[in-house]
């Protein structure tokens, strides 16, 4: 008897976890993934209202860590979703179709970015701000993390790698067969690791650039894109089902995650591997709330404003720039707080309700995937 309880054990628990990653892929939105935006977001509103209202050294480096983690969650989240999104097509239709996938995503990036942009520019007309021409014409191109400068148009540098990358990643992900595409990705990953040590002990970027940069950055989407494509293959099914008894599994990877980016930062060398090893426990992260949707902080992640905002987190990305920034005579009444907070969640409910959110009804009216 106890030898058949040895086997039944295991075959249980793979039956429960190929049943999760079942549900999981047959699951279209997952709205405790709004909820992660939504922490991530306001991740990025610590780092602004820290870095530029503080003089305290200790506040700042918090406030850095918070936004580039928040950022770093938003490129793992991206990767696993359109990758995930990518795969249920060729499942369903049996092809990629490149020309749906570009179409989706100038629908969902393009309008409410280049809303925002015309916005600028008008304020900046008006003399709120100054934007070189050559900042601006880089936003507009989506090569804003290798040209430009000036603060109102400094965050789209994460904008920039994500379109400079999906303008790769399905073509790639529809060439590569199946059976290598795992196996693929991770060799991917790898090379932007060395690659990023190769630079850093010879000199070629500077610490700025490490996070920016396209070729050194990427492996924190492909992070993303892998789990989906581990999803797929059923190989989370026992592990999930490990993590879903385990309650201790997200204060142990938070904590793990935290003392990381906080040590990491110390060492110029180990910033080689910072933004990868977080982006390996973010998906850590990101799998068990998919995993434990149902758990405490699952539910919280779907309480109705959390998803709100998560819903916003886009147009809140986009605007919260031109509020939360260095305060002159001509900026100091809208980046004073709270009321850089309000303006920043007006901006966005326009912007999403006006512009963003007709754009998303276009795009699953006629190119759903």
């Amino acid at each position: 008897m106890s030898t058949q309880l040895l086997t039944t054990v295991p075959d249980i628990a793979s039956t429960v976890g190929k049943q999760a990653a079942r549900t999981v892929r047959a699951s279209a939105h997952m709205p405790v993934l709004d909820g992660l935006r939504a922490v991530s977001v306001v991740m990025v509103f610590i780092s602004h209202l820290t870095i530029f209202g503080t003089a305290s050294r200790n506040v700042v480096e918090i406030g850095t860590i918070s936004g580039a983690t928040g950022v770093s969650v938003f490129f793992v989240l991206s990767g696993y979703l359109i990758t995930r999104l990518l795969l249920k097509e060729e499942e369903q239709k049996g092809a990629i179709s490149l020309k749906k996938f570009y179409a989706r995503r100038f629908l969902r990036i393009f309008p409410a970015a280049y809303a925002f942009l015309a916005l600028v520019l008008v304020m900046s007309q008006a003399g709120f701000f100054s934007i070189p021409l050559h900042s601006y014409l880089a936003s507009l191109l989506y090569i804003r993390n290798y040209v430009g400068s000036g603060h109102e148009t400094a965050h789209l540098w994460s904008l920039a790698i994500e379109e400079q990358f999906y303008l790769l990643w399905p073509a790639c992900l529809a060439l590569l067969a199946p059976k290598d595409r795992v196996r693929g990705v991770i060799c991917l990953i790898a090379a932007v690791w060395v690659w990023r040590c190769y630079v850093v002990l010879f000199g070629l970027a500077s610490v700025g650039q490490l996070y920016i940069r396209t070729d050194l950055r990427i492996d924190t989407i492909l992070v993303g894109c892998l789990l989906a494509l581990v999803e797929q293959s059923g190989r989370l099914g026992r592990v999930q089902s490990l993590w879903m008894r385990g309650t201790w599994f997200l204060p142990a990877t938070l904590l793990v995650l935290v003392s990381w980016l906080i040590l990491a930062g110390r060492s110029f060398l180990a910033k080689t591997v910072e933004t990868g090893v977080a982006a390996v426990l973010i998906g850590a992260i990101v799998i068990w709330f998919v995993s434990c949707s149902e758990s405490v902080a699952g539910r919280w992640l779907q309480t109705p404003f959390v998803l709100w905002v998560g819903r916003l987190s886009y147009s809140l990305y986009l605007w919260q720039q031109v509020f939360m920034g260095p305060a002159t005579p001509e900026t100091a009444v809208i980046r004073t707080f709270p009321l850089n907070i309000l303006l920043t969640f007006a901006a966005a409910a326009v912007s999403y309700y006006l512009v963003e959110r007709p754009m998303l009804l276009l795009k699953d009216r006629y190119f759903r995937a």
